[in-house]
C-alpha cells in the first residue's frame, strides 16, 4: 500500500485514504482478490492503483478508476499519482 499523508502511528491496523494498494495472489485467495476487493477498494475515493500480482503466472495486472486493467509481463510501470516508476520485474523479484 501507498499512502500520501501524515506518518502513521506505528500500531495503527487501518489506514482510511490509501492511493496505491498491492495483492500478491495465492490460490485460496484469488477469487476475492480480483473481484470483491477489486470493487471495495475503488469504493475509497483515494485509490488511484490496485496492483494485483501473480507469482505464478510472473505477470501484474494494474487497475486503476478510470480505464482497462492492463496485464503486464515485464518493464515499466508508470503510478500517477503519486508519480512512481517501477519496473514489473522489480514487482515480481527474481524467478
Amino acid at each position: 500500500m501507498v499512502y500520501c499523508g501524515a506518518e502513521p502511528e506505528p500500531d495503527s491496523l487501518l489506514i482510511g485514504n490509501p492511493v496505491i494498494i498491492a495483492e500478491v495472489l495465492s490460490p485460496t485467495t484469488a477469487h476475492t482478490d480480483t473481484s470483491a476487493k477489486l470493487i471495495g477498494y475503488f469504493k475509497l475515493p483515494s485509490v488511484a492503483h490496485y496492483l494485483i500480482i501473480d507469482p505464478d503466472a510472473r505477470t501484474v495486472t494494474h487497475h486503476t478508476r478510470n480505464s482497462t486493467p492492463n496485464i503486464l509481463s515485464g518493464g515499466p510501470l508508470r503510478l500517477d499519482p503519486p508519480g512512481l516508476d517501477l519496473t514489473v520485474e522489480g514487482l515480481l523479484g527474481p524467478v
